[in-house]
Formats: C-alpha cells, structure tokens, sequence
C-alpha cells in the first residue's frame, strides 16, 4: 500500500509542477513520477505510515523536476531521466 501511495503522490506532483511550469502534461515526466515516488519510499517502507508515504512521493517530485531541468539547462543528454529519478 505504502509503494502504491508514494507512486501515485510522485506521478500527480510531478504532473502539476509540469503542467504549472510548461503549461501542458508531459507524459514521461509523469511515468517518472512515479519512478520518482517508488525510489524515495524504498528505503523506508517499513518505518513509514501512509501519510508518510504521501509526504515522501510528494517530496521526491520537485527533486526529480529540479534535477531533470538542471540536466536540460547545463545541456547533459540523459534521454530517460535515469539520473534525475535516480540520483
């Protein structure tokens, strides 16, 4: 449950922080979302309650959308955003 509410918090973060700062819906940065979201609640699956599971999914979007932007401006090719989801 914890996994599938994390997920579901990254991808609808990251969908709206896309669709406030481009001004339409980018369907990888919302699969990378959920990316996003599954990373962060991995290491604490088992201490976290479900509120913290939403907190973390939240939490790791504007991460991942910061991280990918600043890969976009510095001109690094990363065509699957594996770094901004993952680092």
């Amino acid at each position: 449950l914890l996994l599938i509410i994390a997920a579901a918090s990254g991808c609808l973060t990251t969908t709206a922080l896309g669709l406030w700062l481009d001004g339409f819906v980018e369907p990888s940065r919302a699969t990378n979302g959920i990316l996003a979201g599954l990373v962060s609640i991995t290491a604490g699956c088992a201490t976290v309650n479900c509120f913290g599971a939403l907190i973390i999914g939240i939490g790791a979007a504007p991460v991942y959308v910061g991280a990918s932007t600043l890969l976009e401006l510095c001109s690094i090719d990363d065509v699957v955003d594996a770094f901004p989801v993952h680092g």
